[in-house]
């Protein structure tokens, strides 16, 4: 990925680089790939942490993911399925006021989620 959300222009021609112009990305776009970024990110914590709390006695609270956390497999394949859908809705979306809200907010969720899971680690 193009970093600071600038594409160079030749990315999709064959102009060389050095006289090829930069296009800026729309910002609702840059956040869009920032937030589903962050949110892989918070997925992979949610379930290491998850794993660890298990590990040491504990419970999902997820009744969604109750089945399958009994091994790291089958919960990563989910939570890659979710995560994979979220990021092509987003996708074919970016131009949503609605669907960048949506983001922040699962975002926000799975930091939740992430944050218990460490509090509950440091209270075992």
């Amino acid at each position: 990925m193009f970093s600071g959300g600038v594409v160079p222009a030749h990315a999709e021609m064959d102009v060389p680089a050095a006289v090829a112009p930069t296009v800026r990305l729309p910002w609702w776009r840059q956040q869009a790939l920032v937030l589903v970024a962050v949110l892989a990110a918070l997925n992979l914590a949610d379930l290491l942490t998850t794993r660890l709390v298990l590990d040491r006695g504990g419970d999902e609270g997820n009744p969604v993911m109750r089945p399958f956390v009994d091994g790291v497999w089958g919960a990563a394949a989910v939570k890659f399925a979710c995560l994979v859908l979220i990021a092509v809705l987003a996708r074919r979306c970016l131009g949503s006021a609605r669907v960048l809200r949506g983001l922040v907010a699962v975002v926000a969720w799975y930091g939740f989620v992430v944050t218990w899971n460490l509090f509950v680690l440091a209270r075992s």
